[in-house]
C-alpha cells in the first residue's frame, strides 16, 4: 500500500518538476522576484513602492539577490529565476511530506499515504506549487503549523511536550501569516478549536494548564509579527504596514466568485472532490462521538470549513488561495477511500488488511491515472511561451544598465531592473485602485520627465491605463526586438551631427515637449508654441553630462519692466535673462554637474507669455587663458 502511493506521489512529483522549466510563469512570480531584488537594493514595500503582500519571501529572496550578480548577467538573471522555481518545487514536496504526517497522525499510515498521493495529483497544487509565490511557503507553515497543534492536542496538558508544541504552533502560524495574509482565514477554525479545547478544561479540572499552552500558542504567534513590525517600524512605518497589508486589502475593489475555481477543480480532479466531501461529512457526524480534538477530527473539519467559507469572502480567490485547503481535502478523500476499501474487503468476504490494501490501491489507481494522463499529454521538453518570456527577461537586462528604470505593466520583464513608477504592476485590480489623481500624476510626471523609463513593457495594462499614456509611449519610444519591448527613440541632443536642437513645433523632437504649452502653430514661416501658466517643461535626453550652452529662440507675447526668463534643469535654476518683444537667443551656461545621461528635466519659468521656437545645445567652449 505506501509502495503503491509512495510511487504516484513519486511520479506526480517528478512531472511537477518538469513545470519547472516548461510551464508559462505567472507575472505574480515576477512580481515577488522584484521584490526581494528592490529589498536588496534598499527599496521598502509599502514606502518606495506599491505592494499589499506581507514581505517574507521577499525577505528570503533579498540575501540571495544582494548576492547573486542578476544585475549584470542576463544568464545569471535567467538561472536565479528557475532556481527559484526549483526550490518552491522543493517546499512543495516538503508539503507532501507534512500531509502523509497529518494523515498518519489523525488516521494512520495508510490515509497519509493515500492524502499524499491524491494531493500530489490534484490540479492546483500541481501548478501553483511550482510558482514563486509566498503562498508556497506559507502552505508548509501553515501544515507544520497544524501538525504541532495536533501533537499537543492529543496529550494531557499537563503533559511535557504540549507548551513547546503550541509555541512551535504559534510561530508557524505567525510565519504563514507573513508569508501571505490569506491565512487569516485559518484564524477563525482556530480559535473555535481553542476555545473548544478551553471549554473542556473546566470540566476535566485542566484549565490553568491549557490557559498556559494557549499563552505559549499566542507568544508562538506574536514572535514573527512582532519582529517583522519591529523592522519596519524603523523603514517604513507600522501604519504603512498596516494599511498596504489589511485595509487596503479589506477594501479591494475588484471581486469576483470562487465559483469558477471550484468547477476548474471539480473538473480535474472531481474523483478527490467527491471523496473528501464524504470523508467531511463523515468526520463532521464523529464531532459529537469520542474525542474529536484528540484523534484530530476537530481540526481537520472546522480547518476545512473555515478556509471554504474563507474562498467566499476574501474579494479575488483565485487559484493559488485553494492551495492552503488542498491539502484538508486530500486527507479527507483519502479516510473516505481507506473506508470505502476496508468495506469492498468485507463485502468480497475478505475481511483482511491485504484484501483492504489491494482494494485502496485500486481505488487510488483510478482516482490518480486520470490526471496522471493528463499531465503526461501536457508534458512538454519546451513551451513557447516560458521561452518567449525569459527571452524578454534577458532583452530587457542587455537593453539596460541596472540604474535604468523600466515601466512595466504586468510583464515582470523588467524584474531586475528598478520600476519607473510607484504602482510597478498595473493588472485589471490594481488599475481599479488608481482614480484621477493617480493617473493625471502619471502622465505629467510623463511629460515633465519626472518618470524616464529606458524601457517600457507595452503590454495591454499599460495600453490601457489611458489614451494619453499610451500616446506617449508611441511618440517616445519605439520597439526593441520584442512587441512588449518599446525603448526610448534616439533623440538625443548630443547625438551627434546635426543634432543639438529641440523643435517645439514639429519635427521628431517635438515629442519632447512637456507641460504648459498650447498646440504647435505656424507663424511667419516659423513653427513654434505658445506657453499657457507660468511654467513651461521640456524632456532633454543627452548621451552623457558635459558643460553645454542652452539656448532659447523665443519672443515675448506682452513685456513688462520686470519680465524675465529663468532656466532650470533637474530642478536647479541656472539664471535668468530679461525678455524682449522681438524674436531673440536666450543663452544659459549650465555645467555638466546639473546634466544626467538619459533623460533630463528642463523648466521654462516665465511670468509673462512666450512663443518658443526651439531650445538649442552645445558643448560650452572652454574658458579663456
Amino acid at each position: 500500500m505506501a509502495l503503491a502511493a509512495g510511487l504516484v506521489a513519486a511520479v506526480a512529483s517528478a512531472l511537477r518538476a518538469g513545470r519547472v522549466f516548461t510551464r508559462g510563469f505567472d507575472p505574480d512570480e515576477f512580481q515577488h522576484l522584484h521584490g526581494g531584488w528592490c529589498l536588496a537594493h534598499g527599496l521598502w514595500p509599502y514606502r518606495d513602492y506599491f505592494e499589499h503582500h506581507t514581505p517574507w519571501l521577499w525577505l528570503a529572496l533579498a540575501p540571495l539577490l544582494a548576492h547573486f550578480p542578476v544585475d549584470d548577467d542576463p544568464d545569471r538573471a535567467v538561472a536565479f529565476v528557475l532556481a527559484a522555481r526549483f526550490a518552491m518545487w522543493v517546499l512543495g514536496t516538503v508539503a507532501l511530506f507534512l500531509t502523509f504526517r497529518l494523515g498518519r497522525l489523525w488516521a494512520g499510515a495508510r490515509t497519509g499515504w493515500l492524502a499524499a498521493a491524491l494531493l500530489s495529483v490534484t490540479l492546483a497544487f500541481v501548478e501553483k506549487s511550482t510558482e514563486i509565490r509566498p503562498d508556497v511557503p506559507a502552505l508548509v507553515c501553515l501544515l507544520g503549523s497544524w501538525l504541532a497543534t495536533a501533537g499537543a492536542l492529543r496529550r494531557a496538558p499537563e503533559e511535557g511536550g504540549v507548551r513547546w508544541r503550541l509555541g512551535l504552533a504559534g510561530f508557524l502560524l505567525g510565519a504563514a501569516l507573513l508569508f501571505t495574509q490569506k491565512v487569516a482565514f485559518a484564524l477563525p477554525a482556530t480559535a473555535v478549536l481553542f476555545l473548544w479545547w478551553l471549554a473542556e478544561g473546566r470540566t476535566s479540572g485542566a484549565w490553568r494548564a491549557r490557559l498556559i499552552g494557549l499563552a505559549a500558542f499566542v507568544a508562538g504567534v506574536a514572535v514573527p509579527v512582532a519582529a517583522t513590525l519591529a523592522l519596519f517600524a524603523a523603514h517604513t512605518g507600522v501604519a504603512a504596514f498596516v494599511e498596504f497589508n489589511l485595509l487596503r486589502n479589506a477594501a479591494w475593489r475588484a471581486r469576483f466568485s470562487p465559483l469558477p475555481f471550484l468547477r476548474r477543480i471539480f473538473v480535474a480532479n472531481g474523483a478527490v472532490v467527491i471523496l473528501a466531501l464524504l470523508g467531511w461529512v463523515r468526520a463532521a457526524g464523529r464531532l459529537t462521538s469520542g474525542d474529536p480534538l484528540k484523534d484530530g477530527s476537530a481540526l481537520v473539519v472546522l480547518q476545512t470549513l473555515g478556509l471554504l467559507a474563507g474562498a467566499f469572502v476574501i474579494p479575488v480567490p483565485q487559484l493559488h488561495y485553494f492551495l492552503m485547503l488542498l491539502p484538508l481535502t486530500a486527507l479527507l478523500a483519502a479516510r473516505t477511500l481507506e473506508d470505502a476499501a476496508a468495506a469492498i474487503a468485507r463485502w468480497a468476504r475478505r475481511p483482511t488488511p491485504a484484501a483492504a490494501a489491494v482494494a485502496a490501491i485500486l481505488g487510488l489507481a483510478i482516482v490518480a491515472a486520470p490526471p496522471l494522463a493528463a499531465r503526461l499529454q501536457s508534458f512538454e521538453p519546451r513551451r513557447p511561451r516560458v521561452h518567449d518570456q525569459l527571452a524578454r527577461l534577458r532583452l530587457v537586462q542587455e537593453l539596460t544598465s541596472p540604474r535604468d528604470t523600466v515601466l512595466d505593466g504586468f510583464t515582470g520583464a523588467g524584474a531586475f531592473r528598478p520600476h519607473a513608477y510607484h504602482w510597478f504592476f498595473l493588472h485589471d485590480e490594481i488599475r481599479a485602485l488608481l482614480g484621477d489623481a493617480e493617473r493625471d500624476g502619471l502622465k505629467r510626471a510623463l511629460r515633465d520627465g519626472d518618470i524616464a523609463p529606458a524601457i517600457v513593457l507595452f503590454d495591454s495594462d499599460v495600453q490601457e491605463l489611458s489614451p494619453e499614456v499610451k500616446s506617449f509611449v508611441e511618440e517616445n519610444y519605439e520597439p526593441a526586438g520584442d512587441p512588449l519591448v518599446w525603448r526610448r527613440k534616439d533623440l538625443e541632443l548630443d547625438g551627434g551631427p546635426g543634432r543639438g536642437q529641440l523643435d517645439l513645433g514639429r519635427g521628431a523632437t517635438s515629442v519632447l515637449v512637456g507641460r504648459g504649452w498650447g498646440p504647435a502653430e505656424e507663424e511667419g514661416g516659423r513653427w513654434l508654441r505658445r506657453t499657457q501658466g507660468r511654467r513651461s517643461t521640456l524632456r532633454v535626453p543627452l548621451r552623457r553630462p558635459a558643460d553645454l550652452v542652452v539656448v532659447v529662440t523665443a519672443r515675448a507675447e506682452t513685456v513688462t519692466a520686470d519680465a524675465r526668463l529663468g532656466l532650470v534643469v533637474n530642478d536647479q535654476a541656472w539664471g535668468e535673462q530679461p525678455l524682449l518683444p522681438v524674436w531673440s537667443d536666450y543663452t544659459f551656461r549650465v555645467p555638466e554637474s546639473a546634466w544626467r545621461a538619459g533623460v533630463n528635466r528642463v523648466r521654462l519659468d516665465h511670468e509673462q507669455a512666450l512663443a518658443v521656437a526651439s531650445l538649442r545645445v552645445w558643448p560650452s567652449p572652454p574658458p579663456r587663458p
